[in-house]
């Protein structure tokens, strides 16, 4: 109740075939309180691969919507099949959502899907970030998988975390815009001080995230000629205006399998990308065929985009649907301008 568009964020979850978006789309719900227990891609028991034959083949065929509600805001999550031959849901997936969340092992290198995924992201003009998956791995490799992304990407890929490292096994995170450290508990993570060995580190990447705020702002940059430094409040300001603009691509660490580190995703999904009501004016048809300027978010007479319609043996076809403005009701008759 209450959910108006400036607390809702719309997220597709994209990515190479088997890295995890599916398990990390389960963790989200699980945390927003949507389901009890997490299921698994291998038992079919999750919650956005119900189709028999997403269960059959152990992987994401259709994409699908689950939603999740986290610190005040809603969460509609869209998890996006990874494999070439669906290419049209990601497409489907990208004209509905308003940012994205693109899932890539932690392999050391880039995989092809997660590259196709990010420049796919640039091209339609949409916010995203990275969450590199799969850190309770023994041969995990923070490091060499975000220089894998920066040689692609150059200085839009923005590190936001440190991993917290014992052994081989990531136990915890230290923040790099807010300074703070976290580890992992069966609650979710706990803070705690900055560990001596990573204080080092810290600085650095903070030092890097400031340059990189100035550039993304004219007043900051400025104010950054001037001091030699910028604020934490300035250096947060300016990530977020550059994820806005897609110069940066804030990059995140964890397991969505052992739901380490997802905690901390959603919280950022909430700080930094947009809200539905920050959506840009999409084009559109008036009920006379005739082009308008756009239709922006807001109150007025409903207008609402089809991104995609399926054939359901139980139901019959369904539209999924996002509306850009006013309100849809049960029992309203609506005209699809596209098919009169």
């Amino acid at each position: 109740m209450g959910t108006t568009a400036n607390n809702i964020r719309n997220i597709a979850i994209v990515g190479h075939s088997g890295e995890g978006k599916t398990t990390l789309t389960e963790a989200m719900l699980f945390n927003g309180g949507s389901i009890e227990r997490m299921g698994k891609v291998d038992n079919g028991t999750t919650v956005s691969d119900f189709d028999a034959e997403e269960i059959a083949r152990k992987m994401s065929v259709s994409l699908s919507l689950a939603y999740t509600n986290w610190k005040g805001v809603k969460l509609n999550l869209i998890d996006v099949p990874g494999f070439y031959d669906f290419e049209g849901e990601f497409e489907e997936a990208i004209r509905a959502c308003g940012a994205a969340l693109v899932v890539t092992d932690a392999n050391g290198a880039l995989t092809v899907g997660a590259e196709k995924a990010i420049n796919l992201c640039l091209r339609d003009k949409k916010p995203l970030v990275v969450f590199i998956n799969g850190m309770d791995k023994d041969n995990a490799d923070y490091h060499g998988t975000v220089r894998a992304l920066q040689e692609a990407f150059k200085s839009k890929i923005a590190p936001i975390q440190i991993p917290v490292m014992e052994g081989n096994k990531m136990t915890g995170v230290v923040n790099a815009l807010t300074g703070k450290a976290y580890k992992f508990s069966n609650a979710g993570a706990e803070e705690i001080p900055v560990p001596d060995e990573y204080k080092r580190d810290l600085e650095t990447m903070f030092l890097a995230l400031q340059e990189t705020a100035a550039e993304n702002d004219d007043v900051l940059l400025e104010k950054y000629f001037e001091d030699g430094a910028l604020s934490r409040e300035d250096t947060i300001h300016g990530i977020r205006k550059g994820i806005f603009s897609i110069n940066v691509i804030p990059v995140m660490a964890g397991s969505a399998l052992q739901n380490k580190g997802v905690i901390n995703l959603m919280d950022e999904i909430v700080k930094y990308m947009p809200e539905a009501a920050e959506r840009q004016a999409q084009p559109a048809l008036d009920l006379s065929k005739n082009a308008v300027v756009g239709i922006a978010c807001g109150d007025g007479a409903l207008a609402a985009q089809v991104f995609k319609t399926a054939v359901d043996p139980f139901v019959g076809k369904m539209n999924y649907l996002r509306v850009n403005r006013g309100t849809l009701k049960t029992g309203m008759t609506v005209r699809n301008t596209s098919t009169d």
